[in-house]
Parts: structure tokens; C-alpha cells; sequence
């Protein structure tokens, strides 16, 4: 494994993730995130075979103290930022853990609103080591998702918290995720990689893609050798992120770097 991962809490409870011994780092990785399991939960339909809230806390609770984790809290929609501050800060009180704050969309407060109510919680914030939001959640176009995303990095700079990063669950691809990037967020996971062929700087269907490139394989072996491949261009795309940072030059970090900048300057004139 050669950088972070993330697992869920429901495949832990279930069986399906066998959880670490004491002392071993989680399938050698260095940090591990345990999201709650409120994304599986929506696609079950058998109440026995979802995650409850307490499930949550006694997984992370017999996590071993010796792995390196975030664990992210229990999903938990709601129109006022406060109370999912505090149930994140809840989070395995008598564990050394990293506590992610997954913001939830309430029924009547759309995220870009509870982000707005951070300024009002800045004690609750300081003990929230990472702070997330889906993909899907923070708007449904491209500029209002890359708008949502600023304001977060916004008021998290404003407010002191310029070294507390943002996870964006979704959009892990070659294209979205540079843009992503630079409207503020730091973490990135999806399942692109798994669904789609990534080649330059684009993703694209994955089957055709797997069959051109390996005429002489079987279909589903091609399909997991470009994936095995794709797993190389994630780390590139990391690898581009930081000499953007190094350089500030929007080649380096895509090339169609320019039209990215460009993309987002035109969400911010919005």
C-alpha cells in the first residue's frame, strides 16, 4: 500500500474488513479514515444488515489505539452545524483518534448554509482535525460545488483554521479532482478509478478502453490492468498537486491546467 486508505465501518462490523491486530498498521497503510457506513446503510434494504450509531462506536472503540485513524462521524443530517460539531467531537472520547467532521445537509439548510454557521462554533471546530462534505452534496453543478468548497476553505481559513484540511468524498478523477483541488480541498477518494480508463488527464469508458489497450486479454483482465494502472495515475496526480504547489504554474498540474483556472475564476464571478 503506498499511501492512505479509507474502509467503512459497516464492512468492519459485518465481517467483511477483518480489523487490525494491535501494533500492525491496517493493510500497511500509514493513516487510515473509517467513514461511519452511512453510505451503505442508504443501499440496504434489511435493517439488521445496516450500521447503527452505537455499532459505529464500538467499532472504533475496539480499533487498536497503536494505528494511525480518522474516523469519520456517524452520518448525521441536520440544519444546524452545532449539533454535528458535536457529534463528531463524540467520536471515541476515551481513544487517542482523529475526528472528521462529515457536514449533512439538513432538510431545510443546504450545505453552503451550515457552512455559513461555522462562525458561530469556533471552540467546537478546534477539535475537528478534518473537516468533509460529499461531492454530491456541495451543489448540483460544477460551479456551485466548486463555489461550496471555497467558502468552506474560506471560513476555515478566516476563522484560524488555515491547517485543517477538507476531505471531499467523490469526484476522484483526472479532470474534476484538480479543479477540486484548487477551489480548496486537500483529501480525495471515490471509485472513478475503479469505473473508468484514466488517461491523459481524462477518464474514459472503461471497457473500451480495457480492450484497445489489451486486445489479447479476456475483458475482465484488461479491466484490472488498466485499474492497476489507474492506481499509478492517481499517485501521479497527487504528485502534480504539490508541484503546483512548488511552482503555481497550472501546466503542471493538469495540462489543461490554463482552462481549469479559468473554470474556476468563472464559478468565483458567479
Amino acid at each position: 500500500m503506498a499511501g492512505p486508505i479509507l474502509i467503512s465501518a459497516f464492512d468492519l462490523h459485518h465481517g467483511y474488513l477483518p480489523a487490525p491486530a494491535e501494533g500492525k498498521a491496517v493493510f500497511n497503510a500509514p493513516l487510515t479514515f473509517i467513514d461511519s457506513g452511512g453510505y451503505e446503510n442508504l443501499r440496504v434494504r434489511s435493517r439488521n444488515r445496516r450500521i447503527s450509531l452505537d455499532q459505529h462506536a464500538s467499532v472504533l472503540e475496539s480499533w487498536p489505539e497503536s494505528a494511525q485513524t480518522v474516523a469519520v462521524n456517524f452520518d448525521f443530517p441536520s440544519d444546524d452545524i452545532g449539533e454535528q460539531l458535536a457529534a463528531a467531537n463524540s467520536l471515541c472520547p476515551s481513544r487517542t483518534i482523529g475526528r472528521e467532521l462529515l457536514i449533512k445537509p439538513g432538510k431545510k439548510v443546504a450545505l453552503a448554509g451550515l457552512i455559513g454557521q461555522l462562525p458561530n462554533h469556533r471552540s467546537s471546530i478546534a477539535s475537528i482535525d478534518v473537516v468533509g462534505l460529499t461531492e454530491k452534496e456541495a451543489g448540483g453543478t460544477l460551479q456551485e460545488r466548486l463555489r461550496t468548497i471555497g467558502k468552506l476553505r474560506a471560513q476555515l481559513d478566516n476563522l484560524g483554521f488555515d491547517e485543517t484540511p477538507i476531505h471531499l468524498f467523490g469526484g476522484l478523477d483526472p479532470l474534476r479532482t484538480p479543479l477540486y483541488f484548487l477551489a480548496g480541498a486537500d483529501i480525495f477518494d471515490g471509485l472513478s478509478w475503479l469505473r473508468y480508463g484514466f488517461t491523459g488527464g481524462h477518464a474514459v469508458y472503461l471497457e473500451a478502453f480495457a480492450t484497445v489497450e489489451y486486445p489479447q486479454s479476456s475483458i475482465t483482465d484488461a479491466e484490472w490492468r488498466v485499474r492497476r494502472r489507474n492506481f499509478n495515475e492517481v499517485t501521479r496526480m497527487q504528485t502534480s498537486m504539490l508541484r503546483y504547489l512548488a511552482t503555481s504554474q497550472p501546466t503542471d498540474l493538469h495540462p489543461l491546467g490554463d482552462r481549469l483556472v479559468k473554470l474556476l475564476a468563472e464559478a468565483g464571478d458567479d
